[in-house]
């Protein structure tokens, strides 16, 4: 998978909740949403999520190519024209799942709130950052840091039934609520 597919899902997802629930994902928290997503999967499988460097910036973990792709959201919320189920089916079950519980755990918190969690003593980007320029986190450093992280133990215990997808198979079938009106 690329860091973009699973912008792409994220931003989709939630441009498909309400929106007294949900006010968007502006690109500050969609970085955070990518670097932990990452974390995640590097603990839950051993395996990154995704081959796309991070990078420390002042504001903390950064794909630059994403970032590039939605510069122009500037603060505010992000929109495409994908549909959170054609995204979706690009992508495995086991992708959509880790994705969803990534979004399910974190998407109460503000882009600031994201960022101070980055920003920690002993984090990966506390560890990487340099202010005269940006540097790569190294992925084992990463890797390294989500063995220890307890955010991410029993991810799965966090996802809400109505969030599951089905499988059909072998893929998820998204529900009702999630596929395009028509």
């Amino acid at each position: 998978m690329k860091a973009i597919d699973a912008a792409n899902f994220f931003i989709a997802l939630s441009n498909s909740r309400d929106k007294n629930v949900d006010d968007g994902v502006s690109n500050m928290k969609l970085q955070k949403l990518l670097y932990f997503a990452q974390e995640a999967c590097l603990k839950q499988t051993g395996h990154a999520l995704f081959d796309d460097p991070i990078e420390a910036w002042q504001y903390g973990p950064v794909v630059r190519s994403v970032y590039q792709q939605f510069k122009q959201f500037k603060r505010n919320p992000i929109t495409i024209n994908k549909s959170l189920s054609d995204i979706a089916k690009t992508m495995s079950a086991d992708d959509v799942e880790l994705l969803t519980d990534v979004y399910s755990i974190l998407s109460d918190k503000t882009a600031s709130g994201l960022m101070e969690m980055t920003h920690q003593k002993g984090t990966p980007w506390s560890r990487t950052f340099n202010p005269s320029f940006d540097k790569t986190i190294p992925i084992e450093l990463i890797q390294d840091y989500a063995r220890h992280d307890k955010l991410w133990d029993n991810i799965s215990s966090f996802m809400k039934p109505t969030v599951i997808p089905p499988k059909k198979n072998g893929m998820y079938t998204l529900p009702k609520e999630w596929e395009d009106d028509e």
